[in-house]
C-alpha cells in the first residue's frame, strides 16, 4: 500500500538448508533497511524451504504460502503445507497461526500429510482463501480466519477437497467479492491398469467453482466443473477473472505426441503452443 516492493526467494548454502527470503525495496528499488536485516527476513521452518505466493494486508503486514520438509503425522522428509505472516519490521507474526505459522496438521489434521498451498488470497472481512494441492494431492481450497486458523463455518472443518474428480492437480484460482472461488485444475488421463495415458487424450483442463459456505456450487458448468478438451494434451497454468465477469484460462497444448523428432519439437521436445480459452461466468 505504500509502494514498496516485497519478493520471496529461496536461499540457502546447501540443499538441505534452503531459508524463504523475504526482500523489501523501497519505491525507488533499493533495499528497505528497516525490514528484516539488512532488508532480508529469513524464514526457516524447516528444510528445503520454497515461497509459492505473497501477499501484503493493508496495514503493511507480508503474508506467505509454500512448502518446507519437516516431520509430521509420522512422515519425515516429505514436502508440505507451510504458512507464514509477518510484522512490517520482517519479524513473524506471532498472532497468527501457531507462534506465526501455519502447518499441514492445524490446516488438514491427519489427512492433509502431502499437502502444498499454490495461492492465497485476503478476502474483505480479513480471512484467506488458500489454494493448492491437499489430502491425497487432491485440489484443496481453504479458508481461514484473519489471525490465520481453519475456519470451521467453511466446508468441512475449514476445507474443501474435489476428491469425486480423478487425477486432477490445482493450478490458480480467482476469488469475486462474494467470497466465491473459481479454481483452475488439470486432469490427466493415466491409467495405472493399462500402465500409460490415452494416446488420444493425455490431458484435460477445467475449473470447478466453490461457494462462500465451502461447497461445490452445482450451479456452475456441469454439476460445478467446466472442463474443456482442445488437443491431445493441454497445460493451464493461470486463471483471471476479468472485471466484466468472464474467466480466461492461458496455458499451451500439444497436438500431436511426436518426440524429439526433427524439425517438430520445441522446449521439451513437444510440439506446442500457447492457448487463451473464455469462460463464462456460468461455466
Amino acid at each position: 500500500p505504500d509502494g514498496k516492493i516485497v519478493t520471496v526467494l529461496n536461499l540457502g548454502y546447501s540443499n538441505e538448508n534452503l531459508m524463504m527470503c523475504v526482500y523489501r525495496y523501497l519505491p525507488d528499488g533499493m533495499p528497505d533497511f528497516s525490514f528484516g536485516q539488512d532488508g532480508v527476513a529469513r524464514l526457516f521452518c524447516g528444510t528445503n524451504s520454497s515461497g509459492h505466493d505473497v501477499l501484503i494486508q493493508s496495514d503493511g503486514k507480508i503474508v506467505l504460502v509454500g512448502e518446507s520438509e519437516y516431520c509430521i503425522n509420522g512422515i519425515c522428509g516429505a514436502k508440505q503445507f507451510i504458512m507464514m505472516r509477518l510484522d512490517t519490521n520482517g519479524a513473524l507474526d506471532t498472532s497468527f497461526g501457531v507462534n506465526g505459522h501455519l502447518t499441514t496438521d492445524v490446516v488438514y489434521g491427519t489427512t492433509g500429510t502431502y499437502a502444498i498451498p499454490n495461492r492465497v488470497t485476503l478476502l474483505p472481512d480479513g480471512k484467506f482463501i488458500v489454494g493448492g494441492k491437499g489430502p491425497s494431492g487432491r485440489p484443496s481450497i481453504v479458508r481461514l480466519t484473519a489471525n490465520g486458523m481453519p475456519d470451521l463455518s467453511y466446508g468441512q472443518n475449514g476445507v474443501y477437497v474435489l476428491s469425486h474428480v480423478p487425477r486432477t492437480q490445482f493450478v490458480d484460482m480467482q476469488v469475486n467479492d462474494n467470497g466465491e472461488t473459481y479454481a483452475l485444475y488439470m486432469r490427466d488421463t493415466y491409467d495405472a491398469l493399462q500402465g500409460g495415458f490415452d494416446p488420444e487424450n493425455h490431458s484435460d483442463f477445467g475449473i470447478f467453482k466453490v461457494s462462500n459456505t465451502g461447497i461445490l456450487d452445482l450451479t456452475f458448468g456441469t454439476n460445478g466443473l467446466a472442463e474443456r478438451d482442445l488437443e491431445v494434451s493441454e497445460d493451464p497454468m493461470s486463471l483471471l477473472l476479468t472485471s466484466t465477469n468472464k474467466l480466461i484460462v492461458a496455458g499451451f497444448n500439444i497436438s500431436t505426441h511426436k518426440w524429439f523428432e526433427a524439425g517438430q519439437n520445441s522446449g521439451y521436445g513437444k510440439l506446442n503452443r500457447g492457448f487463451a480459452a473464455s469462460f463464462l461466468i456460468n461455466g
